[in-house]
């Protein structure tokens, strides 16, 4: 039996980590424990999942709130972490704060009894954790990174949308320095960011990526909820042309990378 799966305690070095989230992955070196994985969540073949990714100040927490809140047909996708909690952080989140260690979260991904399992710089933890899902829902997780919608892809779901939260330039600027100023800083969420939004032109013509503008304006921040509820229940919506996509990604990676580089040089 492979030590991940008898004693999850004693591997928590960071090679065996990752080793365990390789397997969560549907490429060649993981493909026998990739197959094992979609077994375990067959189950999932009648559950819905809409995925929200956005860059660190894009607002995609902000906007799974409101989606949650407006529609009681839309659940959010719990998550589990070793990380401390942060204040804007749903409720469907369970953070080192509410007591999840590693070993939990190592134990139930080496069972396959999660959905994705990723490791940060740092090895903190976090997984997806379908406990209590039910067949014939909808679930909303996010925000996501683009790691863990490529792990999503290797669990046979019904239905699994990927919806990019972007802004305009001006107001990507302004929430990202507020962002900057009222978070402990993480160096690691902006590089996050900036793969995200590599991962976001990389598929920008993609069918499978939706993309929603979340704004400061009334109207167009209620078109953002509007769309992001609609393509979580999936219903049709107004899709964003992929010149236009193309565009706001551009820009947000711009002025995301000025920022990296100004705290990089001080």
């Amino acid at each position: 039996m492979n030590q991940l799966d008898s004693e999850p305690s004693d591997s928590n070095s960071r090679e065996s980590l990752l080793s365990l989230q390789d397997r969560y992955y549907f490429n060649n070196r993981a493909i026998e424990s990739t197959t094992r994985h979609r077994a375990r969540h067959f189950r999932l073949g009648m559950v819905g999942i809409t995925g929200l990714m956005g860059p660190f100040g894009a607002g995609a927490t902000l906007l799974g709130r409101q989606v949650a809140e407006e529609n009681n047909e839309i659940h959010p996708l719990p998550v589990i972490t070793t990380r401390a909690r942060r204040p804007n952080d749903p409720e469907s989140y369970r953070t080192r704060d509410e007591g999840v260690t590693a070993d939990e979260i190592i134990q139930k991904a080496a069972r396959h009894a999660v959905l994705t399992f990723q490791v940060g710089s740092d090895n903190t933890l976090r997984a997806l954790d379908p406990t209590g899902i039910e067949s014939h829902q909808m679930y909303l997780a996010g925000p996501i990174s683009h790691r863990e919608v490529e792990q999503l892809q290797a669990v046979s779901l019904a239905d699994f949308r990927r919806v990019l939260v972007v802004r305009e330039k001006a107001s990507y600027q302004e929430h990202l320095k507020n962002a900057l100023e009222h978070t402990a800083f993480q160096y690691d969420r902006l590089v996050e960011s900036d793969r995200l939004l590599d991962f976001a032109m990389d598929n920008v013509d993609q069918s499978w990526l939706d993309v929603v503008t979340m704004s400061d304006n009334v109207a167009e921040a209620q078109k953002a909820l509007t769309d992001a509820e609609r393509i979580a229940m999936l219903s049709t919506y107004d899709s964003m042309p992929v010149t236009t996509r193309r565009a706001l990604i551009a820009d947000m990676r711009a002025v995301l990378r000025e920022v990296t580089s100004r705290i990089v040089v001080q």
